[in-house]
């Protein structure tokens, strides 16, 4: 009940006696994710999921951020509703292993996405003819999904952007970092704003902080390095010394 007075504050539903009559009118965004049946959880901004039938998710893929029409409660009492239309989808990259090469297209299984198995397939006309020849079965591509088409269920036309074997990263973080969408590039449009020098006026916590300037440090890096960041410093007291790593103190009996 709790649950329909937050759908009702929000205008999606109205509540007459013992009848819920929902609102067809209204159009939701959230957060899509995807169960092994294909069914769709959408997360609304108040914490409210609209659960999507597996025929109601259109292309949508786990993460993506979709809207959402509302056409019923269901007989868990839920709210449920249909995908309308992906917003933005929740990654940039996919890793697809190629499964079958035909003369004009080249398909593979789409790898790291929750829910139902889904499929990729490359233009052979937008490849270069030498990439066509070198790319073969069991190979891990990385790819983009096409926006620009329209995408059957299980289905997407995507664009080869490189051979996953080709990075000189540690394979198994790269595909961390695509799964989550994380970038291993500092964005560039990011400004910092931060002081030039580390003193009482520029560092709010300056009193909890363990002043250790006046350590003398032995370190690997060159003269000129902005982050001493392979340094140790000894200091010797009665039997016991103290080990000095970057900033942090050890205690070696």
């Amino acid at each position: 009940m709790e649950t329909l007075k937050i759908l009702e504050t929000e205008g999606l539903i109205e509540l007459e006696k013992k009848n819920i009559i929902i609102n067809s009118n209204q159009k939701l965004q959230g957060t899509i994710s995807i169960s092994k049946k294909g069914d769709g959880f959408v997360k609304l901004s108040s914490g409210v999921e609209i659960f999507v039938p597996n025929q109601y998710t259109q292309s949508a893929i786990q993460g993506d951020l979709v809207e959402v029409r509302p056409y019923g409660v269901g007989k868990k009492r839920r709210l449920e509703g249909e995908v309308t239309e992906i917003l933005r989808r929740g990654r940039d990259l996919y890793r697809m292993i190629v499964t079958e090469k035909e003369p004009k297209f080249i398909f593979g299984k789409l790898l790291d996405i929750d829910g139902e198995e889904k499929e990729g397939y490359l233009l052979r006309k937008t490849i270069l003819t030498d990439l066509q020849e070198e790319i073969q079965s069991g190979d891990v591509l990385i790819v983009k999904l096409k926006e620009e088409t329209e995408h059957e269920k299980n289905l997407y036309e995507v664009q080869f952007l490189r051979f996953e074997s080709d990075t000189k990263e540690d394979l198994d973080l790269m595909r961390m970092l695509m799964k989550y969408n994380y970038n291993i590039l500092y964005p560039e449009n990011i400004i910092l704003d931060l002081p030039e020098e580390v003193d009482e006026s520029t560092v709010d916590d300056w009193n909890e902080r363990v002043d250790l300037r006046n350590l003398k440090c032995i370190t690997i890096d060159g003269e000129y390095s902005k982050d001493f960041d392979d340094a140790i410093s000894f200091v010797e007291e009665k039997i016991e010394f103290d080990f000095t790593y970057i900033s942090r103190m050890f205690l070696i009996m």
